[in-house]
């Protein structure tokens, strides 16, 4: 679930991109990453048994945790790769909010503009094409 207000335009990376709409500052969280509202679990089971369109979907949009696969469903999967990426992700174990299984948080201040990024071999476990 995104926290901070955001847009979906073209981008210069890739296709479109997600772009911040007010000031983030460093430390803060952009996204809470929860399966409550805007990510769908699949088992590898389930994932095996998926068309090529949701194979995809699968790869584009998904990573994996686990023995657990997370595909977004909100505008975050719009935030396209980096090197040098301005979001980076952090695991979490908390009981009392058990969907709750991470989130992605800024590494530098973000201005009213810039693209948010994430550095995709964080969650690149079959090889990256990127």
């Amino acid at each position: 679930m995104l926290v901070v207000k955001t847009k979906v335009k073209p981008s210069s990376i890739d296709g479109l991109g997600l772009y911040a709409e007010e000031e983030i500052r460093y430390g803060e969280i952009v996204e809470i990453v929860e399966t409550d509202f805007s990510y769908k679990v699949f088992t590898q089971e389930q994932v095996d048994k998926f068309d090529e369109l949701k194979r995809q979907y699968e790869h584009d949009y998904t990573f994996k945790i686990g023995n657990n696969y997370y595909a977004t469903i909100d505008l975050a999967k719009f935030m396209n790769h980096s090197d040098t990426p301005n979001l980076f992700w952090k695991e979490t174990i908390n009981e009392a909010r058990p969907n709750e299984i991470g989130y992605f948080f800024a590494v530098n201040d973000i201005k009213v503009g810039d693209e948010l990024t994430v550095d995709y071999n964080m969650f690149c476990l079959k090889g990256c094409d990127w």
